[in-house]
């Protein structure tokens, strides 16, 4: 090495941006049961406006949604399984108890009416501690509290309750209403605060595990957590910085979590454009939604974190990953306890499809890009490292794995779109034989011939071999 070369590197290194040089490592662990796949932070804060298509809703499973008045709320929360958040308080009520009483009972009796089909929160009030939504002082706010938490339980002696919902974490904040609480007999089911700035300092676990100290300390009975709301304005729109979100929240005992509802540009919390096309932000979301069964443990590199999961049921094993810091370089993936998973093993290979979600802003995102789909070679039929190439700053990655070599694309390609069957064929992942589609490993059809699927009928049929067309 030169001594230019050297000095260069060493300058890279101490001015931080070593980074861009050097692999990073993140770590699956399959045989590390880490409880359901609930998708605890696909929630939203807001924003299902009624023009809003269904499948933009339908495709990504909220786990809760606030409801700020929409009147498909309802259908859309029973057919997902989405718990309903009800605000009970209405703001520039704080000295009007007569007319705050007449709003909690109307939320109230309409919790009732739904309760049958959806699960329903009533939280007593939104961000009471900034004076945009509550005028008036900490103690009236607590004292507003009770008087709304005794009124809610001589209406309804089973609806969870949740408090306080304060704008950001505030421990102080939280101890004093606790206190507050257990002195008078009205802690809430669920202890909720909003989280922001976390792609940077990452503390949403270390948050849950003092406030879950502190209530052992007090005799406080636990209850549940739920953020609310998460994402700072900017931060929601980016891949990488979304999936930091998720993956804290996972780690966490957090139940629920809900994007916020920054009023910008677009739609659906603005994870839509004005025009109700998808964002990068959305197909966050659509990868969070493949995250099914059973979770499993994933440690996290310094600069990406993701969530993994393996559905038995599926035959598949699901892994999101998102770069939360700038910085591009390699990011090896090592994979351990493959044993757990034997639904996505054939023999010692497990068949890898790995799609990248370019951060692309307020800007319309049309699809996934397909970078890679090929079978690997399992070490000792429990372990492998996967290199991921040039891992993007603020990007993320969803890889999907399943068996190699099955026939009829059944596992493997039977939801892609055409131009990723069109980058399967021309790598030479596919061929044909006997009319229908099978997957290979070492198929090389020259690349100037082109091919292409027609499904039966001329329909998209994903339970039907397809039927593959040669164009000479």
């Amino acid at each position: 090495m030169s001594l230019k070369i050297a000095m260069i590197l060493t300058i890279l290194t101490i001015f931080g941006f070593g980074h861009l040089y050097s692999a990073e490592t993140i770590q699956v662990d399959f045989a590390s049961d880490q409880g359901p796949a609930l998708r605890k932070a696909s929630g939203f804060h807001g924003g299902w406006e009624n023009a809003i298509p269904d499948k933009y809703i339908d495709e990504i499973k909220p786990r809760c949604v606030r409801r700020t008045g929409e009147s498909k709320t309802w259908d859309r929360a029973k057919r997902n399984g989405t718990t309903v958040i009800l605000v009970t308080g209405k703001y520039g009520t704080e000295n009007d108890w007569n007319s705050l009483k007449s709003n909690i009972t109307n939320v109230v009796n309409e919790a009732k009416a739904h309760r049958n089909q959806v699960n329903i929160h009533l939280d007593v009030w939104n961000e009471p501690d900034i004076g945009e939504f509550w005028k008036s002082s900490k103690e009236n706010f607590f004292e507003t509290y009770k008087k709304t938490y005794q009124h809610i339980r001589t209406l309804d002696k089973d609806l969870p309750i949740s408090g306080p919902s304060i704008s950001k974490y505030n421990a102080g904040y939280l101890k004093d209403f606790l206190k507050f609480c257990k002195a008078n007999n009205i802690v809430p089911d669920i202890l909720d605060w909003h989280e922001f700035d976390q792609s940077k300092s990452r503390q949403i676990v270390n948050h849950v595990e003092e406030m879950k100290s502190f209530m052992k300390s007090e005799g406080i009975p636990i209850p549940k957590f739920r953020s609310g709301e998460m994402m700072r304005q900017n931060e929601d729109l980016i891949p990488g910085k979304i999936i930091s979100y998720f993956a804290q929240i996972e780690r966490s005992d957090i139940q629920w979590a809900g994007k916020a509802y920054w009023r910008g540009k677009g739609k659906m919390a603005n994870i839509l454009t004005d025009n109700y096309k998808p964002k990068s932000a959305w197909w966050t979301y659509k990868g969070y939604a493949a995250i099914a069964g059973r979770m499993v443990d994933v440690k996290p590199s310094a600069s990406v974190d993701g969530m993994a999961s393996y559905d038995k049921e599926r035959n598949t094993a699901s892994l999101l990953l998102g770069r939360f810091t700038s910085g591009e370089n390699n990011v090896e993936m090592k994979l351990t306890g493959l044993k757990s998973a034997p639904n996505i093993l054939n023999g010692e290979n497990v068949f890898i499809k790995m799609m990248q979600i370019p951060s692309s802003g307020d800007n319309e995102l049309i699809e996934m890009k397909l970078l890679s789909a090929k079978s690997y070679k399992v070490e000792g039929n429990n372990n492998l490292t996967v290199t991921i190439p040039n891992f993007k700053s603020d990007d993320a990655l969803l890889l999907e794995f399943t068996k190699s070599g099955t026939t009829g694309l059944d596992n493997m390609s039977a939801n892609l779109n055409r131009e990723e069957r069109f980058e399967y064929l021309s790598k030479g992942l596919i061929q044909m034989k006997n009319g229908l589609g099978i997957s290979t490993q070492d198929a090389n059809y020259p690349q100037d011939k082109r091919f292409h699927f027609v499904n039966i009928m001329g329909q998209r049929q994903p339970n039907v071999n397809p039927i593959l067309e040669y164009d000479q």
